[in-house]
């Protein structure tokens, strides 16, 4: 008995919080773990499931940055090869950060980002050994993106016209989906846009 008791007592001080100067209170009893109340899922599984019901594709899959937005749902669609992906989403991203720029710097406006699901591929990383500061005056950085947003639109000029507003259209928010969630699978304008921007990366690599 007096074991018992002993036994006890040690799991009894085991729980007790000590307090400053030596002294100790029981630990007040806490409430049951409700199994009930946590989630089934982790958050990161409920949202790959539901990206990959909208891109038609298995949720591992769903993993690719690409699958997060329209256009880049396009571009899994119709370009199987890991390297065309990335080609055309290079040129996706350029448009779109050249654009948003445009907008920011000299028309005083923020567009709705059509690419703001598709977060920049990470580069390898490499210590920039020039250590140079942008020096450039306000005017000259809005003289840039004028300059870089017009090199832009003038490629986008010489596209056909049909694959010219299909494109520009997602871009600035005026043209057709791109993306049918009920047939997962591309638009006419959406395979017009892919079309445009393998010929838009065609003209830039030559």
């Amino acid at each position: 008995m007096t074991k018992a008791k002993s036994k006890a007592a040690r799991r009894k001080l085991k729980r007790a919080i000590t307090l400053a100067g030596g002294g100790s209170v029981p630990q007040p009893a806490t409430q049951g773990r409700r199994a009930d109340l946590e989630p089934k899922e982790a958050a990161d599984v409920v949202a790959l499931t539901a990206r990959a019901r909208r891109t038609g594709c298995s949720v591992e899959d769903a993993r690719d940055v690409l699958a997060g937005e329209d256009m880049g749902r396009c571009i899994m669609a119709m370009r199987p090869g890991a390297e065309d992906r990335r080609a055309l989403l290079g040129v996706w991203q350029g448009l779109c950060a050249s654009w948003a720029n445009y907008c920011a710097r000299c028309l005083s406006i923020t567009p709705t980002p059509q690419a703001a699901a598709l977060p920049m591929l990470p580069e390898p990383m490499q210590t920039d050994q020039s250590l140079r500061v942008d020096l450039r005056t306000g005017d000259e950085r809005d003289e840039a993106a004028r300059r870089v947003w017009f090199e832009w639109l003038t490629a986008l000029m010489d596209l056909p016209p049909d694959q010219r507003h299909a494109l520009r259209g997602h871009l600035q928010g005026y043209g057709a989906e791109v993306w049918s969630e009920e047939a997962t699978a591309p638009t006419r304008a959406g395979a017009l846009a892919i079309k445009a921007l393998a010929t838009l990366h065609l003209a830039r690599s030559r």
